[in-house]
């Protein structure tokens, strides 16, 4: 995202929290909190980030039934893991598991992300037989829910979990499969590009007709 296209996320974002106190519609305004303290995050500011999302939990657990709830707090919980992971890795572990556990009864979002997440920081510890433990089991959960994008990303760290354990069999297997994903997903955005090019030419043919 570029910086412009930031400041248009949030601005909305904060206009949407207005109308929504305004309303009292607070499931809207603890969504609205969790994705702006995403947006700041992926944008790099993690002291917003970590505020907003907070907020979205703050809401949620005085305003929100189960249900809702965990759906936003495991969203929150997910930024909050994230915005930790490279300067606080044990806090960024004690987020990620409490997005985890969400993440496992909420049917609308994925448990990838923090197991994902909870492996990539075991693995930077050296602690590589938890770290392969989480990302093999975000692994299996990406084949089951046909998600390629992920398949290809925890298959690398997978590759390059074994190969620094010395285990270069598996490593080369992963490597394989990060490989074979990674040409696929190629060979789908050049379809796609090939048939907006198409859906463009045949446009412009039939604008000069």
């Amino acid at each position: 995202m570029k910086e412009r296209q930031y400041s248009q996320a949030i601005y909305y974002e904060k206009k949407g929290i207005q109308i929504a106190l305004k309303n009292k519609d607070f499931i809207k305004v603890a969504n609205a909190y969790t994705s702006l303290g995403g947006i700041y995050i992926q944008k790099g500011d993690t002291l917003p980030g970590r505020r907003y999302s907070q907020m979205g939990i703050d809401i949620s657990n005085q305003y929100l039934n189960d249900y809702d709830k965990s759906i936003l707090q495991y969203c929150a919980y997910l930024n909050l893991g994230i915005s930790y992971q490279h300067q606080i890795p044990q806090k960024a572990l004690s987020y990620y598991k409490k997005a985890l556990a969400f993440g496992n009864i909420t049917p609308f979002y994925s448990d990838i992300g923090p197991y994902t997440g909870i492996g990539c920081i075991y693995i930077n510890m050296k602690k590589y037989k938890l770290g392969k433990k989480y990302l093999l089991a975000g692994l299996k959960n990406a084949q089951a829910k046909k998600q390629p994008s992920s398949v290809k990303d925890l298959s690398l760290l997978l590759a390059q979990a074994y190969e620094n354990t010395g285990d270069y069999k598996n490593a080369y297997e992963y490597q394989k499969l990060y490989s074979t994903t990674a040409d696929s997903l190629m060979d789908s955005t050049r379809v796609i590009a090939n048939h907006e090019l198409e859906v463009k030419y045949r446009t412009t043919e039939k604008d000069k007709e």
